[in-house]
């Protein structure tokens, strides 16, 4: 073998690594995961206007009666994990929103409503409700927005039933009283 074959050779197999390289690179990214895991099977959530100053208050009620709230913030597998206190009581920078995780399915219905504890300078925020299924990727099940009618006031967002298995079944809009 001449110097020349050898050399032509490294080329070759230079080339090759740069091409398989560049394969790899042009491929689909990774798609980031989250830094802050979540425990759970399911999530609901609330959101209002970031200009909207009231005080709105997440409930869930699973199959077993247990009620997570503002008062009692952990009950049998569901947890309130963001409850927002409004600017009306010195906190500035809270985002509106508010979040139950439920890690433990119960099979059942389980009710999700919302309360005006405080209207402060907005009598009738617009709330957004979601169901959220947390295994897996986190996907969108559900979601409903609702006016609240100002101080005190309680809507159910929606009723969800849980298989066994996890799975969702049977979403509703029967009201129910959970907190006032």
């Amino acid at each position: 073998m001449t110097r020349r074959s050898g050399l032509a050779f490294a080329a070759i197999d230079l080339l090759g690594s740069l091409f398989l390289i560049a394969l790899v690179m042009m491929g689909d990214p990774p798609k980031p995961r989250s830094s802050v895991p979540t425990y759970g099977q399911y999530a609901v959530t609330i959101r209002w206007p970031a200009k909207c100053d009231a005080d709105e208050d997440l409930a869930v009620r699973d199959p077993a009666g247990h009620l997570v709230y503002y008062v009692t913030k952990e009950v049998a597998g569901m947890h309130l994990e963001n409850d927002d206190i409004p600017k009306g009581y010195g906190y500035a920078d809270n985002p509106n929103f508010e979040r139950v995780v439920i890690r433990v399915v119960s099979p059942g219905e389980y009710v999700a409503g919302v309360h005006t504890y405080d209207t402060y300078d907005c009598p009738s925020a617009a709330v957004t409700a979601q169901l959220w299924r947390l295994t897996g990727d986190d996907s969108l099940v559900y979601q409903r927005q609702v006016r609240m009618r100002g101080w005190s006031d309680e809507r159910t967002m929606f009723r969800f039933s849980l298989r066994r298995d996890g799975s969702v079944y049977g979403i509703n809009l029967l009201p129910r009283r959970l907190v006032g």
